[in-house]
């Protein structure tokens, strides 16, 4: 049966056993050489999705075709089946042209950490190379389906920023940071990417600038349950030898400092759900558990999806 009277169809009457076998064959259509576990499922619940949403043959196949290219450039382990079935949703909509994909990544503030010797440099090269990645991203995504950018600058829970403090006007350096970000993204090409600082992000409690302070401390009284605590304690075991041999710090002050950098991160990840409940955040850590933690305070059932590229990370990842 043509898919452009499937659609037509109220599908939300069909048995599953119709809509399945109906899925089953636009996929073998318009998707011959992908018709095949574990992908012919994830497409046919985007062919599905894209039927109630009154799409065309084109748009299925815009969709279909963005999803098989990102699935392919991050670590599928690392991923939700809620997350990734709400990036499927995302393709749907932006197929229709409801929306744009929206991609979210963090930069760290490398200028901040250049200001103590030996821990950056003022040219900022781990920046630019992963603006140039986040460059080629956007890049082929956009061949698929409209895609934007959104730069979270890292201004909250910076580590080791009591030494930081003491060598310059840290307000000063970080919108210095800012700016060279912008004309870095500009030199690459990304002139409509946005740069925002996680401070700013709104949140119901208030702008996080207003919850948190730069160092990473709360300025307001935060509970964790038990996942978030275990999930910190993960990430913690994680980045106690790396804080120790960079800053110096104690199995205490790295623990600290750990839970507050998860409370904040947990934080900027339903700030972001929040504003926009399709966006896509690439998370680009050495870390890949830290990925999680932008999930501690979402709903299990209907997270954030964070994506953590295959080349930027090792291939493993702690399960939770």
């Amino acid at each position: 049966m043509e898919t452009e009277k499937i659609k037509k169809m109220e599908t939300g009457n069909k048995k599953s056993v119709e809509l399945n076998k109906e899925s089953s064959k636009a996929c073998k259509r318009l998707f011959p050489a992908w018709a095949k576990p574990p992908t012919q499922g994830e497409l046919q619940r985007i062919i599905i999705e894209s039927w109630q949403n009154n799409s065309n043959d084109k748009q299925v196949k815009a969709a279909g075709e963005w999803w098989l290219w990102i699935r392919n450039i991050f670590i599928e382990n690392t991923i939700t089946k809620e997350e990734k079935n709400n990036i499927m949703r995302s393709a749907v909509l932006a197929s229709g042209g409801q929306r744009n994909i929206h991609l979210v990544s963090s930069r760290s503030p490398e200028l901040l950490h250049a200001q103590v010797e030996g821990l950056g440099d003022q040219s900022l090269p781990r920046s630019r190379k992963a603006l140039e990645k986040l460059g080629q991203i956007i890049k082929e995504s956009d061949t698929f389906l409209p895609t934007k950018l959104t730069l979270l600058f890292a201004d909250l829970a910076v580590d080791n920023f009591d030494e930081i403090s003491k060598k310059c006007n840290t307000n000063n350096i970080i919108d210095e940071n800012i700016k060279l970000l912008s004309e870095i993204a500009k030199s690459l090409g990304l002139n409509s990417c946005s740069i925002l600082k996680m401070s700013q992000l709104k949140h119901p409690k208030g702008v996080l600038g207003s919850l948190i302070n730069t160092d990473g401390s709360p300025r307001i009284n935060i509970t964790l349950d038990e996942r978030a605590k275990r999930i910190i304690e993960i990430t913690s075991k994680e980045s106690v030898e790396s804080q120790k041999r960079m800053f110096g710090w104690s199995e205490a002050i790295s623990r600290e400092h750990n839970i507050n950098l998860g409370i904040t991160m947990g934080l900027v990840g339903q700030s972001i759900k929040l504003s926009d409940s399709n966006s896509i955040l690439i998370h680009n850590e050495s870390f890949i558990s830290r990925g999680m933690l932008n999930n501690i305070f979402n709903p299990k059932d209907d997270p954030l999806s964070v994506v953590c590229l295959k080349d930027l990370l090792e291939s493993k990842a702690v399960k939770v």
